[in-house]
């Protein structure tokens, strides 16, 4: 199982809790208006964008909150996640919403649908792709999918300078921009011993200079940037990105 995949058990889990996302949403309204939203759709107001119909390509969609509420304001939308079960769910999300989507259960990293988007959507997913060759990956998947004058929208954990709750719970080992986690035990490949425990890599935690420069090397330029802060917590980078 690959590192990333642990994440199929987890929707698992908060279906069977009655939950329809993975921030624990039991209605359709709090599903939607999530800050990751609101501030998207800041930016498209900001730059005087309009979501009617445009193509969008929502990478990591999970439950597809960010998808629908794309979907919802007129635009085209595929939506991708290597869950199976967090498909299950946008798809019902999608059907009790009544509005159309296409989702699609596939490994990101290994994404090629010959199709361009006006926009690519990080939902969340590059922070838990850990290592220089699967983040580069998924760079390029965005690339070959956006049009000419595209854009690309992250929303991603940077290092705060206050993570205590990740720092004093055992569960997490934080070193070297990688949150390595206690997880399942299926997962086995990649695995370190830390203080006699083994971890797998869960979470990359770069610091924000370190992803400005990731993402000026992966060829992307900056045309919006917000940074959020949460005490205890990662910060949270949001941007506007275009090749």
């Amino acid at each position: 199982m690959k590192y990333y995949e642990m994440h199929d058990q987890a929707y698992r889990n908060l279906e069977d809790k009655g939950f329809i996302s993975w921030d624990k949403h039991d209605d359709l309204n709090a599903f939607i208006s999530t800050s990751m939203n609101a501030t998207l759709k800041d930016f498209f107001d900001q730059l005087a964008l309009s979501f009617n119909q445009i193509n969008v390509l929502d990478l990591g969609t999970g439950a597809g909150n960010c998808a629908l509420f794309c979907a919802i304001n007129g635009s085209n939308v595929v939506g991708v996640d290597a869950s199976a079960t967090a498909v299950q769910m946008a798809e019902r999300n999608a059907k009790e919403l009544k509005v159309n989507a296409n989702f699609i259960n596939a490994d990101i990293l290994d994404l090629n649908l010959n199709q361009k988007f006006d926009l690519v959507i990080d939902s969340s997913l590059l922070h838990c792709l850990v290592g220089v060759s699967d983040r580069s990956k998924f760079y390029t998947v965005a690339k070959s999918h956006l049009a000419n004058n595209g854009l690309l929208f992250i929303h991603t954990m940077i290092e705060s300078t206050n993570m205590s709750d990740l720092t004093q719970n055992e569960h997490f080992h934080l070193e070297s921009e990688i949150l390595w986690s206690l997880g399942i035990a299926q997962i086995k490949t990649g695995r370190k011993v830390f203080n006699g425990k083994s971890y797998f890599p869960h979470r990359t935690i770069m610091k924000k200079e370190n992803l400005l420069k990731e993402i000026a090397d992966q060829g992307f330029a900056l045309v919006k940037e917000l940074t959020l802060n949460q005490a205890g917590q990662c910060d949270t980078f949001i941007a506007i990105l275009r090749k």
